[in-house]
């Protein structure tokens, strides 16, 4: 099981499904390129989602498996999805948490709603300001994308000061906090037509599972039933109340779904 984190985290995202599921697998929760202790190559190539997607091919292949069961969130997410179509025979089973499909969330930048969720989209698309404020305060960003009333999990014993410690951490550079943001920068209206047609030739060819938390601040409810739609092979489970955050603020649900799939 290899679990793939988003933005702004790292490994540390999945503890709860660590320790859940290593009685029946292998589970690998990897840092992304960028993040932490894993390499941070200064070119904005290095961050399409058309690299991403092959690096993470790279990665189950390191590990010794011609395939596996993936799971990601957020920025992870959007990139496995992608991968479920291009590395199809990779997957076994696949789950994302709170990441639209494309096409959906392309869809949904065309309302009021969504845009204005999705403001810090194109706000991170300036230099060197994001990073900065990112930076400020000792990272004080942090406790608000956490823990605030507004984008924070609302389930605060999941979300300790010492949890967020961990993320100020993966991120507390300078250089690492400009490649999360490069995540941002080299996708958001920059794909090439090259991968375009890479994907259009490609198909989701495994179960998925979209495991969505109801009360995500930057995502509108919508894009889960739009990302359904996209193959039949995708179903959506809802955790009532919980936030984008959604494995950390309700592991038990996340986990009770994640065990009804899988098996």
């Amino acid at each position: 099981m290899l679990c793939v984190h988003g933005f702004p985290e790292c490994w540390y995202s999945w503890r709860f499904q660590l320790k859940e599921f290593s009685s029946k697998y292998w589970v690998v929760a990897i840092n992304l390129p960028g993040y932490a202790d894993s390499d941070k190559p200064s070119e904005l190539a290095n961050y399409t989602a058309e690299r991403l997607i092959d690096n993470l091919a790279e990665v189950v292949e390191a590990l010794g498996y011609e395939k596996g069961t993936i799971v990601a969130h957020d920025w992870g997410g959007a990139l496995v999805w992608s991968f479920a179509s291009l590395y199809s025979s990779m997957c076994d089973k696949v789950i994302i948490m709170n990441a639209p499909h494309s096409t959906a969330l392309r869809k949904m930048f065309g309302t009021l709603k969504q845009y204005q969720k999705s403001w810090y989209m194109f706000f991170f698309q300036l230099p060197w300001l994001p990073e900065m404020l990112m930076g400020c305060c000792d990272l004080q960003m942090f406790n608000e994308f956490f823990r605030g009333e507004e984008s924070g999990v609302k389930n605060l014993e999941n979300m300790t000061e010492a949890d967020v410690d961990v993320y100020k951490h993966a991120l507390h550079s300078w250089e690492a906090r400009k490649c999360a943001l490069n995540y941002y920068r080299a996708n958001i209206g920059n794909v090439s037509p090259q991968f375009i047609e890479r994907l259009k030739k490609s198909s989701i060819s495994c179960p998925l599972l979209l495991i969505w938390g109801t009360e995500d601040f930057a995502l509108s409810l919508e894009l889960a039933a739009l990302s359904a739609k996209v193959s039949n092979l995708v179903s959506v489970e809802y955790v009532a109340g919980a936030s984008h955050w959604v494995q950390q603020d309700n592991p038990e649900e996340v986990n009770k779904y994640m065990w009804k799939f899988l098996n």
